[in-house]
């Protein structure tokens, strides 16, 4: 039985649970194990000198590191990497190393694994066919360093065992202590907090920093956080306020044509209280600091003083899925799906009747 398989017979088992508790909505699993090789070596300095007494001249040897094979070939595989760790960042939530994700989602985020696997797997199957021709004609291509990639290749058996993509089954929510099953669905939820806010700070600083106005697919881009808040708000009912709040300004917008004028320094003026964790949370709790979409403030969109600490409430140790450690690196992240009994009380934005529109 596939990974797949046993994660929807299991999913079917939890949902038969109707208590209602983390556990029973969510589930914990790491990220893919992903490793590449660089197809760079350090190279002696001495090897650098030709028999004139000049230096090598290429583009391939910077730094004392010696680009021995061509990384054209090697971008598919950072691509798919980067799919990978970005199914974590959509679906869930980090906690130490791991992620939180409901299980109403978990089918979803295992048939994407497993699709970026497969491509992945028949890349590494096509390299290893096409393995001495490339390097053949890198060599061929660069003459100034073919000496030089002769000698620091690595085998093409070694540098093939370097590829791995490993999945890891995903785990059930069980803490040691019951008392700690709150202490951890409180960590999600400020975790989440954390990650609306930053993204909503990237987004400002992308598409409205220094703008008059805002185009369609930039508003789009905005629905990535309403559908983040869809996918984690069986986390705490405040969440649905904050997404009330989402749509009632998505509504207020133009349904064609880029959004300017008061429409633009009013969704400018909203996506700067996303970025304020302290916004955030107050409109989860219905407070009287919670974000107002009725109105703006030009001088509180001021890009000069809007910067990647925009937030009340420092956004700290969130894990950037976009900026990662070397390729060649193993690396870890979590994630989780799950399936909830009763479907969100807001549907994805596919399914969200204003969303066609943009």
């Amino acid at each position: 039985m596939s990974l797949l398989d046993q994660a929807k017979q299991n999913i079917n088992e939890l949902l038969s649970n109707t208590s209602g508790s983390l556990k029973t909505q969510a589930c914990l699993m790491t990220a893919p194990e992903i490793s590449c090789p660089t197809g760079k070596k350090a190279v002696k300095k001495k090897e650098l000198i030709l028999l004139d007494g000049t230096s090598v001249d290429s583009k391939k040897v910077t730094g004392g590191s010696l680009e021995w094979f061509p990384q054209d070939e090697l971008t598919d595989f950072g691509t798919l990497r980067k799919q990978a760790y970005k199914v974590f960042d959509d679906f869930g939530v980090s906690l130490g190393g791991m992620y939180l994700v409901a299980l109403e989602h978990l089918e979803e985020v295992l048939e994407k694994l497993s699709t970026i696997k497969s491509n992945w797997d028949t890349k590494v199957e096509q390299l290893t066919v096409e393995f001495d021709d490339v390097l053949s004609r890198y060599k061929q291509d660069n003459p100034e360093i073919s000496k030089l990639v002769e000698d620091y290749k690595l085998p093409k058996q070694d540098f093939m065992n370097v590829f791995e993509f490993r999945v890891s089954p995903p785990l059930a929510i069980q803490p040691l202590f019951p008392e700690q099953e709150g202490e951890l669905e409180k960590q999600a939820i400020e975790r989440l907090w954390d990650d609306i806010a930053k993204e909503a700070n990237r987004r400002y600083l992308m598409s409205f920093s220094g703008k008059e106005s805002v185009s369609r697919k930039a508003v789009n881009g905005l629905l990535s956080i309403r559908d983040k808040l869809v996918k984690m708000s069986f986390l705490d009912d405040g969440i649905d306020l904050v997404l009330d709040t989402f749509d009632n300004m998505m509504l207020q917008l133009p349904r064609t044509g880029p959004v300017e004028g008061n429409d633009y320094h009013k969704l400018g003026h909203f996506i700067v209280q996303l970025s304020d964790v302290r916004k955030l949370k107050a409109t989860a709790t219905g407070s009287d600091d919670a974000i107002n979409v009725s109105q703006f403030y030009q001088d509180d969109i001021n890009a000069d003083d809007f910067d990647a600490d925009t937030s009340a409430q420092p956004v700290s140790n969130v894990v950037d899925m976009s900026v990662v450690n070397d390729f060649s690196d193993s690396e870890q992240a979590i994630v989780e799906n799950e399936t909830v009994a009763q479907p969100s009380l807001h549907p994805q934005q596919s399914d969200f009747d204003w969303c066609d529109n943009f």
